[in-house]
């Protein structure tokens, strides 16, 4: 509910902001963020620069799997808000 109010949070040492990302120092934006999903962890990094990045293990790191599921759901809406964009007509 925080991110649908425009809210600041953070889960599993990740702060989530109105349009990016913050962890260790480093920003990525939405519409630049990409996730990989492995067996026992997953991988948060830019498209534009693949050295902004984090790995997280299910197992070992807390609430990652809930942080998993919320930047999958911000990503499936940015490219939601993008192609409701480009789809406009001028």
């Amino acid at each position: 509910m925080k991110f649908k109010n425009n809210e600041k949070f953070s889960v599993s040492g990740i702060e989530i902001a109105e349009d990016r990302i913050r962890f260790n120092k480093t920003e990525i934006l939405f519409e630049d963020l990409e996730l990989k999903q492995y067996h026992h962890h997953f991988m948060i990094f830019s498209r534009e620069d693949n050295y902004k990045n984090k790995m997280l293990y299910y197992l070992k790191d807390k609430d990652a799997v809930i942080l998993f599921s919320v930047l999958k759901t911000i990503i499936k809406d940015e490219q939601l808000r993008t192609k409701e964009i480009s789809d406009r007509s001028v």
